[in-house]
């Protein structure tokens, strides 16, 4: 399925065809090679200078979301490459005032140390900015951000904590025990408006305390988005307390800028 534009449309034929010979690029070139001027050359080639400037950007910068979430490169290499494209640069309030343009409506001004944690490594400071300049998806939807733990088998001092989202959270849930060999207690629900946008700024300011576990033995699967509480716990009260505030953070940015749910 292919993405939807910052501005919610659906790529034209002349933009799908360049968004499928861009993928062709990135499975190509190695990630060192990577480069936006080595990019404009290779799309080109495809035909792709018919396009605008701001079109051929933006699907650059679609293909970077993509590789980032699936881990193809770092934090750093992907910044690199997003001011390189200069597709989301941070404007000179971003950098001199720390205000953000939230959804990119100049009406939407917001001071963005009011929602990111000043302990936070720089990396996930930008990364958190780019994302709050962004957009809400046409396709993004109402429903709840959710949050259950299980005890690691092998140390059961260690909670691990998983967020995600969904609009019946006690059927989710259903699922994942029914599939898998574990029983899931779930702690909370939040209920909002774009729990694709929250659960995205969730995730990217957790990222830091992220844990690989192994497949599951129920279903076989590698289940992602697992957190550990215990890394995050030496702020102020337990890990529980603490993501839970972090989940409760995003929801509010929402809010504001967007309107409650």
């Amino acid at each position: 399925m292919l993405p939807l534009k910052s501005t919610g449309e659906e790529l034209n034929r002349n933009e799908r065809k360049l968004y499928k010979s861009t993928q062709k690029y990135f499975f190509k070139n190695k990630v060192d090679k990577w480069s936006v001027p080595q990019y404009y050359k290779y799309e080109e080639r495809k035909g792709g200078k018919k396009l605008q400037v701001n079109v051929r950007k933006e699907i650059f910068e679609m293909h970077l979301d993509h590789q980032l979430q699936n881990g193809a490169f770092t934090a750093t290499k992907y910044l690199k490459l997003k001011n390189e494209s200069k597709v989301a640069q941070l404007s000179p309030p971003v950098q001199q005032k720390d205000l953000i343009i939230a959804g990119r409506s100049p009406n939407n001004y917001i001071n963005g140390s009011d929602y990111i944690r000043k302990d936070l490594p720089d990396q996930t400071k930008n990364l958190l900015r780019l994302e709050m300049e962004k957009d809400i998806s046409t396709s993004d939807e109402a429903g709840f951000i959710y949050m259950f733990t299980i005890v690691n088998s092998q140390n059961k001092s260690k909670q691990y904590f998983k967020i995600g989202r969904g609009k019946d959270v006690e059927k989710r849930l259903k699922q994942w025990e029914k599939k898998c060999s574990y029983n899931a207690n779930l702690l909370e629900k939040f209920k909002c408006k774009y729990t694709h946008r929250v659960e995205r700024l969730i995730h990217l300011e957790l990222s830091n305390i992220k844990v690989s576990l192994p497949p599951c033995s129920g279903c076989k699967e590698i289940h992602k988005e697992w957190f550990d509480g215990g890394l995050i716990s030496n702020t102020k009260g337990s890990g529980l307390k603490a993501i839970k505030k972090v989940i409760q953070n995003w929801i509010t940015f929402c809010d504001q800028v967007y309107g409650p749910a």
